[in-house]
């Protein structure tokens, strides 16, 4: 293994993505490879900045996250991360990086989405790798499964492969981000801080313990048929009633796990409450909400202002923002 050549820091910018068809489950934790595929939509205006340096003369790695130093949990995780791109790429030595973020971090919104694959970019352009976005997909898998999506703009879907090694399982686009230009997201807000538990745990827990399981993964393949088709006959009453179903199964999953896994706030029902109400009133909107409380809400565009004014009056709301599909990851030229 060589060591690593000081040269310019490598940077790159990563969106989160939103599961249409949810990831739920690992069949090997280590590799992150998933019990189940899965279809995401990268989202606009929620992304991740990172910058990554090499530092031969140093064996461990140093990362700040929005301004800040890491703390040595969150150092340790992505230094693990770390070691395996030194070791795909045949390198070594130490890494500084940084990373800064205008989405709650570990609060349900899919921040490690954005995190490992804009830190996975970043890597490869430090030491001028020309990675395929196949393997882009692959790497950042390591670093948290739904970050392989990340990887592709638009709608994307995560192949969940049959290898034991992992090479088959990474991302593949779909749809464009300008595919559907009529179609938009609300995002809603509804609570402040990192959940309780973190996605990674509870979907072992959820594997391990609630007797609903096995049902949701033998549903998910029909899922993901009738999403792609969504996708491409661009059909919001198919995609959101399936999104709106599949979510729905899978926090019922962690309803019935051992200890219960409950995700949601009064809010969050509350939003989900008042969009039903309003597609019975002609606003046809649809919620998904990834592993915590904030629901994602389907609608077209030009309705997308009325909902999103009614989402925000309801207590409890924190933030509302309302935007569309966003591009893959990308060098840039400033963090």
């Amino acid at each position: 293994m060589k060591g690593l050549n000081p040269m310019e820091e490598g940077l790159a910018r990563a969106h989160i993505n939103i599961a249409l068809v949810k990831y739920w489950g690992k069949r090997d934790p280590r590799l992150n490879l998933p019990m189940n595929g899965s279809i995401s939509v990268t989202l606009d205006h929620y992304f991740v900045t990172a910058s990554v340096a090499m530092e031969p003369r140093r064996q461990e790695d140093r990362l700040w996250v929005n301004g800040a130093q890491a703390s040595p949990q969150e150092t340790q995780r992505v230094s693990k991360f770390f070691q395996r791109l030194k070791e795909y790429a045949g390198v070594s030595g130490g890494i500084v990086a940084r990373t800064t973020a205008n989405v709650p971090m570990a609060s349900g919104l899919a921040s490690s989405s954005a995190v490992f694959a804009a830190l996975t970019k970043a890597f490869s352009l430090s030491l001028g790798l020309p990675w395929s976005s196949s393997e882009l997909s692959r790497l950042a898998r390591l670093g948290s499964g739904s970050a392989s999506r990340s990887i592709h703009g638009g709608f994307v879907e995560w192949v969940k492969g049959i290898r034991n090694d992992g090479e088959d399982s990474y991302a593949v686009p779909l749809a464009t981000m300008d595919s559907w230009p009529s179609l938009a997201f609300v995002v809603v807000q509804v609570a402040a801080g990192p959940k309780a538990v973190s996605s990674r745990e509870g979907m072992q827990r959820v594997v391990q313990t609630s007797p609903l399981y096995p049902g949701w993964l033998a549903s998910v393949d029909h899922d993901l048929t009738r999403v792609r088709d969504a996708i491409y006959r661009q059909d919001l009453s198919l995609l959101g009633s399936v999104a709106e179903s599949n979510a729905l199964k899978m926090h019922a999953t962690a309803l019935a796990a051992v200890p219960p896994l409950v995700y949601w706030t009064g809010a969050t029902v509350s939003v989900i409450r008042r969009v039903q109400e309003m597609r019975a009133a002609g606003i046809e909107a649809y919620v998904t909400i990834d592993a915590g409380p904030h629901p994602v809400v389907l609608v077209e565009h030009h309705q997308a202002a009325d909902l999103a004014y009614a989402l925000s009056t309801i207590p409890d709301v924190v933030e509302v923002v309302t935007t569309q599909p966003g591009p893959g990851v990308e060098a840039v030229s400033a963090i």
